[in-house]
């Protein structure tokens, strides 16, 4: 298992790891502890800065002194500067984390080392809040980190590690013990409990006969038939002629109401048969009436016509007569 470590390093470590600070504060030449060369002089030139007395970092020259950049306000020399330039870049450095790496290389390769160094400490990426060597978090990530994701053994539902626990006290798949001893999924356990788990207790089928016995585990319910045998009997033959009394009444009363009910169909039907005579006497007189009035009206519009007849005959006769009258002298 990983070693824990109680904070992470930060971009801020690398330069630290790395690089001297001079007097205004800034990180300037390199620190010359994990230098794995002599650093008397390189190519006839002095490779350490007379001022933050590291690694020269970014030659400058001032005054005849070899310097960094930032130990430096005013640069002088070129070619002497790029001469120490070359020197540094040829030097050959140990990774800062010398117990832990090992690591060597270029001195001006140290810093992109130090963003992959295995030995570099890091924080979970899941969120567990772990430190650890960067080369460890591979296995914290497979085998150790809570905020992980496993498959539940018994169901294969994908879950967080740190929640297995809660989600085994609850998981469908999960064994289990009956009370009775029997092992079997937790789903189970209540179709389980319901048909074949020997200590359910049961009510005595009998019950509703009258058996006053209770609920009984269902192991000692076939004992319990046996034993009460014949008193289970004798409560179903009091039960059966309860019944027959009950059917008997039931049945009697079922005469009275069919009595009843022919009694009444027979007068509905009478009254029917009356209605149908009284209809259809009504539609006889309806039709003598109608007839009658067919053959008055038939009469009156004979005695209609006739005088009209006569009326028009006379009308005639006075029109002539009228004529004649006028034609006189």
């Amino acid at each position: 298992m990983a070693t824990r470590f109680t904070a992470p390093h930060s971009p801020d470590d690398i330069d630290q790891l790395l690089y001297l600070k001079n007097a205004q504060g800034s990180y300037c030449g390199f620190k010359t502890g994990f230098i794995s060369q002599n650093l008397t002089k390189m190519e006839g030139y002095l490779v350490t800065c007379t001022r933050c007395k590291g690694i020269i970092r970014d030659a400058s020259s001032c005054e005849g002194e070899t310097v960094c950049k930032l130990c430096n306000t005013n640069q002088l020399n070129p070619k002497r500067v790029q001469k120490v330039r070359n020197s540094v870049a040829e030097l050959k450095i140990k990774c800062p984390l010398l117990r832990d790496c090992g690591w060597s290389g270029k001195l001006l390769e140290g810093k992109e080392h130090l963003k992959e160094c295995g030995s570099f400490l890091i924080t979970c990426p899941l969120g567990c809040e772990d430190v650890m060597k960067r080369c460890e978090m591979n296995d914290h990530l497979k085998t150790y980190c809570l905020f992980r994701e496993i498959n539940c053994e018994f169901c294969e539902l994908s879950i967080t590690c740190k929640n297995l626990t809660e989600h085994v006290s609850t998981c469908p798949a999960y064994s289990v013990v009956c009370e009775c001893r029997r092992i079997m999924r937790r789903d189970k356990v209540k179709e389980h409990i319901d048909k074949d788990c020997r200590l359910t207790e049961l009510e005595c089928p009998y019950a509703k006969y009258g058996c006053k016995v209770g609920k009984i585990p269902r192991k000692e319910l076939v004992a319990h038939k046996e034993d009460f045998y014949i008193e289970h009997q004798d409560m179903i033959e009091q039960e059966n002629c309860l019944l027959t009394k009950q059917v008997k009444i039931l049945v009697e009363k079922y005469d009275l109401l069919e009595g009843k009910k022919k009694k009444e169909n027979s007068q509905l039907v009478q009254k029917h048969e009356l209605m149908e005579r009284n209809m259809k006497t009504l539609e006889e007189t309806i039709e003598t009436k109608h007839d009658q009035l067919v053959r008055k009206h038939d009469r009156l519009e004979g005695k209609v016509g006739t005088k009209h007849d006569r009326l028009l005959q006379e009308h005639t006769q006075l029109r002539q007569e009228n004529d004649q009258l006028r034609q006189r002298p």
